[in-house]
């Protein structure tokens, strides 16, 4: 329990620390937008790994050499089952990354100001409209240099039954990496359900895994796969979990 509220209050003084640094990225952005967005990609980096090192986390990295470099745009298509996937994310990544969070979280005060500043994006599923809008200004996004996340379960994935099972992927979920022509950088991450939404919401300290896949290029897929593009990540990152307990 002491864990869960050392972790939760250093996130709380964080995000006043954030109010100080988002003035200050806002007054180099005039004359470095880029440096700005590191200013803020930089200290929540920091925040990602101080913060499993709190929550008595391990994160054990395999594929590291398949991580894009600074400067980079990639897609990354990631399983979902914590808020510690994003939390691992951020403590990995080299370029300037959002994610695509669901529309709900825009109404959580501070929380949602920080996805924004993260060049992260709301999608909203159940109006077509605002969800194309999304899809583009994440296309910008990446076109701009920013990496996308995308969660392309749509929600989080509970079944506590199985640590390796994937929710089927949205059929659209992908349009982000077809319309940027940027990699798509596959992502398991495997035991994060159980060390804290499955732990009845109290830190179970872990070793949390993470497998970074390949980059698949869509230009060089065939038509076919193409065509399918969806179920082949799908069924990549499939392989990549059941690994974990071959």
């Amino acid at each position: 329990m002491l864990r869960t509220i050392i972790f939760f209050g250093m996130l709380g003084l964080f995000s006043i620390y954030g109010f100080f640094l988002w003035f200050a990225a806002w007054i180099v952005h005039f004359k470095n937008p880029v440096a700005a967005d590191y200013m803020i990609f930089n200290s929540v980096q920091w925040a990602a790994r101080t913060g499993l090192k709190i929550a008595g986390m391990k994160l054990e990295v395999s594929g590291r050499e398949n991580m894009p470099e600074k400067g980079t745009a990639s897609v990354f298509v990631i399983n979902h089952r914590s808020i510690f996937d994003i939390i691992c994310m951020y403590a990995e990544v080299k370029n300037r990354t959002g994610f695509v969070a669901k529309d709900s979280l825009k109404k959580i005060p501070v929380f949602n100001v920080w996805i924004r500043k993260m060049n992260g994006l709301f999608l909203n599923r159940e109006d077509i409209r605002e969800g194309v809008k999304t899809i583009k200004e994440a296309t910008e996004n990446v076109k701009s240099g920013i990496s996308m996340c995308i969660f392309p379960e749509g929600t989080r994935n509970k079944d506590l039954s199985s640590k390796t099972s994937l929710l089927p992927f949205h059929g659209g979920s992908l349009k982000i990496a077809e319309r940027s022509g940027a990699p798509i950088i596959p992502v398991a991450i495997y035991n994060t359900g159980e060390v804290f939404e499955g732990n009845n919401k109290r830190m179970n300290p872990s070793t949390i895994k993470m497998t970074i896949g390949k980059p698949i290029i869509i230009s060089e897929l065939s038509r076919e796969e193409k065509k399918f593009l969806t179920k082949k990540v799908e069924e990549t990152m499939q392989e990549m979990m059941n690994a974990y307990e071959a």
